[in-house]
């Protein structure tokens, strides 16, 4: 399980590839696992939003990042438009990504921020259809998270 937290707006996203779509067939789609958490409320979902080869593509990506190397797209989108990555930049040892959520993958609730000015939560309007939050990664970070990608490319060879 890949887990992301942004304390600033309280979120908490964790990722799990929890097996193929259709264990018999021959098919490659993937089954991500989703759970959200902000303050209140809590978002969870289970979807076949990756094919075998997006766990690659999502660790070379995550292996450029993690060398401070531009990935071969800052922006990465998969065959179903659910999940997207995109970086933002590195500064002070940590690279900031933001986790796009879309589709069926999409949390039904507004993201929220706090008011600089006072101590309140406010809804914010989301552009699109996206749910956008974003994460400054560490090393340890990075470390966990090609450590699982790793394991899920073991767990989840492709069939065909």
């Amino acid at each position: 399980m890949i887990t992301l937290s942004n304390s600033e707006l309280a979120v908490t996203l964790t990722l799990d590839v929890v097996g193929y779509e259709s264990p018999e067939a021959s098919d490659n789609w993937l089954l991500l696992k989703v759970n959200l958490t902000q303050a209140d409320k809590r978002f969870d979902r289970i979807d076949p939003a990756l094919e075998c080869i997006d766990i690659k593509r999502i660790h070379e990506w995550f292996s450029a990042l993690s060398e401070r190397r531009l990935p071969s797209s800052v922006r990465l989108w998969f065959t179903e438009p659910c999940l997207g990555l995109e970086c933002y930049g590195h500064w002070d040892g940590r690279v900031r990504i933001a986790v796009n959520l879309a589709c069926e993958l999409r949390p039904p609730f507004l993201l929220r921020a706090r008011d600089a000015g006072r101590d309140e939560w406010l809804d914010e309007e989301l552009d699109g259809e996206e749910w956008s939050v974003w994460f400054d990664l560490t090393e340890d970070d990075f470390f966990n998270i090609l450590a699982k990608l790793e394991s899920y490319i073991q767990h989840y060879p492709a069939r065909r």
